[in-house]
């Protein structure tokens, strides 16, 4: 089955993709919304995508040292649960690791524990996904 979305490669079939080599969270219950995300972030470029679907999953993954330690962590967050992964929220903040939180429209003010996450509304579209990754890793999305 041929690839919808290839990494770009050199003439060898080596990846050149920086992006590629960033190790990304995606933190999701819901099924269906996950592989949308992946797929969004794969598209982008990004392949090394590991997925929690529990709170605990995600706490212990963002906890880990070396190369499986994640660099960007995508946050989808249910409205009645924005109080509740807070605590991830806060430990992702704590562990200095780059994050965005996908909410719904009208979620409200955000708790303080999101301070430090890029903020955008659900369903995202891949411009959305891709600036909101160059401003939580610190990047003008709109310089050249």
């Amino acid at each position: 089955t041929p690839d919808l979305f290839p990494l770009p490669t050199d003439a060898m079939g080596n990846s050149v993709d920086k992006a590629g080599a960033l190790e990304v969270l995606v933190v999701e219950g819901e099924p269906a919304s996950s592989f949308l995300l992946c797929l969004q972030l794969r598209h982008l470029g990004y392949h090394r995508l590991n997925l929690s679907q529990t709170l605990s999953d995600a706490l212990e993954r963002i906890h880990l040292r070396g190369p499986e330690r994640p660099e960007l962590v995508v946050l989808d967050v249910e409205d009645d649960h924005i109080g509740t992964v807070a605590p991830l929220a806060t430990a992702i903040r704590a562990q200095g690791i780059a994050f965005i939180a996908v909410v719904s429209r009208n979620a409200g003010a955000l708790p303080p524990a999101y301070d430090a996450a890029v903020v955008i509304c659900r369903p995202p579209g891949m411009s959305d996904v891709s600036d909101a990754i160059c401003l939580a890793r610190g990047h003008d999305p709109w310089s050249d």
